[in-house]
């Protein structure tokens, strides 16, 4: 299963066309930011896993040793400042910030040494 939801096409959100998954990770890669039919933006997928996301928002340690660490926290501290400041941050639905609505999920995660509570 986890092979065909990866396999998924794109589709884009402006004209519809859909772009094979291997197509897609080849214009990623090249750099191409636009649909190849009616050239809008393409989405940007995120290239971070969730793991790493919740473990560098918790993480205390400036030189924490794990891979990524470091980096995610700087990603963090752009998306704090974009939570910040986006028009969009209280919109709901297909207006709703991206951005925002992860940050607002990471707010809710616990730390991942945590005990869970009853």
């Amino acid at each position: 299963e986890a092979a065909a939801a990866a396999a998924a096409p794109v589709v884009c959100k402006t004209c519809k066309h859909a772009v094979c998954a291997e197509c897609d990770k080849m214009l990623t890669k090249a750099g191409h930011d636009r649909c190849p039919m009616c050239r809008a933006p393409r989405p940007r997928r995120s290239t971070l896993p969730v793991q790493i996301l919740i473990h560098a928002f918790h993480c205390p340690d400036a030189t924490c040793e794990r891979p990524q660490c470091t980096d995610t926290k700087l990603v963090l501290l752009r998306m704090e400042v974009h939570a910040q400041n986006c028009a969009n941050r209280e919109l709901s639905g297909a207006d709703e910030c991206k951005v925002c609505k992860l940050w607002r999920a990471l707010h809710r995660t616990r730390t991942p040494d945590a005990p869970f509570s009853a």
